[in-house]
């Protein structure tokens, strides 16, 4: 099972470096960013901006809500940072025709 550490190393940390790289590329101001989230609803400021994608120190967690928007604003596409299904070892993700696999729960009917 993975562990929390890896889960930020493998996921979350990609992925802000993918947002500050967007930011700069683009010349934005985190207040911008911000300010387009408003589009979707969503209210943050700017120190919230910077306290969710710091490098150093406490981070501020995003909400899967405004990872959507961020992504959207910045032009950040998702599916990059989705990692493959870990396989599961008791079935490798194809149990028996006609059986449910008691660990994964994957499922595979007649």
């Amino acid at each position: 099972m993975p562990q929390y550490s890896d889960l930020l190393d493998n996921l979350e940390r990609p992925f802000l470096d993918a947002v500050r790289n967007a930011i700069a590329r683009r010349g934005l101001r985190q207040q911008d960013v911000a300010n387009s989230m408003a589009a979707y609803g969503l209210v943050i400021h700017d120190t919230g901006i910077s306290k969710s994608i710091a490098t150093k120190g406490p981070r501020r967690a995003l909400r899967l809500a405004e990872v959507l928007a961020i992504a959207s604003i910045l032009g950040i596409g998702l599916d990059d940072f989705i990692p493959p299904p870990i396989e599961c070892p008791t079935c490798s993700g194809r149990p028996p025709q006609g059986f449910t696999c008691n660990q994964c729960g994957t499922a595979r009917h007649t």
